[in-house]
């Protein structure tokens, strides 16, 4: 006879088998199909990412640590990126779980009950699995754009996250800093709508900018986002001829819309 408590116990690890049931498909495919145009284009960018200027992005240039961490292994790198991207999604789950079940809630949710969260948050992260059902297993800019986004959401929801230690606001600003530096060197335009969510934060909580904008906690966001900037001459391309190779794509993507007009901003 099995008690309540083992019972509810075998629910959960039950219901956390079905949640990571897409995982395990997508890991099982992770050596099969190979796509020649999107996915031919990334592996050439990271073998010769000097030359790679015909997109308004250098997600090649971040990304090519995982390249060769990958040992050049197209196999490898799936699997790396969706580990990666596993970690992230299921970390940015639990960190808004946490926020909100640190706020005011009626009785009987399930946002106040333990069990509770820990069902609704498996939601989401078999819902990462998703990304894979309509693109193609390699990282590229955007599963770098995603994750990118998904660390400044989980970085900045512990920065305004009220009654936490101030090293935790420190590191949430150090950590969506940064995540906004990566998401601009893959999408420049998804960076820049990051940055509103800590321009309107602050328009939204003026009675907490003294909490918010600490001396340390600026000087945390200006370091992760001098890291973000950074990872281009990391990877072996100086940050001017990053913003150069940026330009160039633009230029490039305009010769691909005879007779345009269209500036730089448009065409990102």
């Amino acid at each position: 006879m099995i008690g309540p408590a083992k019972l509810h116990r075998l629910q959960l690890m039950i219901y956390t088998l079905l949640a990571l049931g897409p995982w395990a498909i997508v890991v099982a495919s992770h050596g099969r199909g190979f796509d020649l145009t999107d996915e031919i284009y990334y592996l050439q960018s990271y073998w010769h990412f000097e030359d790679a200027t015909v997109m308004p992005t250098l997600f090649y240039v971040v990304l090519r640590p995982l390249f060769s961490l990958s040992g050049g292994s197209v196999a490898v790198m799936r699997l790396l990126g969706m580990a990666i991207w596993l970690v992230i999604s299921t970390t940015v789950t639990w960190v808004t779980v946490g926020f909100l079940r640190r706020r005011s809630y009626p009785a009987g949710t399930l946002l106040t009950d333990r069990h509770g969260a820990y069902l609704l948050a498996l939601v989401p992260v078999s819902g990462a699995a998703l990304y894979y059902s309509s693109w193609i297993l390699t990282p590229s800019y955007n599963w770098l754009t995603l994750v990118g986004m998904a660390a400044f959401w989980a970085g900045f929801l512990k920065w305004i996250e009220p009654n936490r230690p101030k090293w935790i606001s420190i590191l949430g600003a150090a950590i969506f800093s940064f995540a906004a530096a990566i998401v601009f060197w893959s999408k420049a335009t998804s960076a820049l709508l990051l940055m509103l969510y800590p321009i309107c934060a602050l328009v939204a909580n003026r009675s907490a900018w003294r909490s918010l904008v600490r001396p340390a906690t600026v000087i945390s966001g200006l370091a992760g986002l001098a890291l973000g900037l950074s990872l281009t001459p990391m990877s072996g391309m100086t940050m001017m001829q990053g913003f150069d190779a940026l330009s160039r794509g633009v230029e490039y993507q305009q010769t691909l819309i005879p007779g345009t007009r269209d500036g730089p901003l448009e065409i990102l």
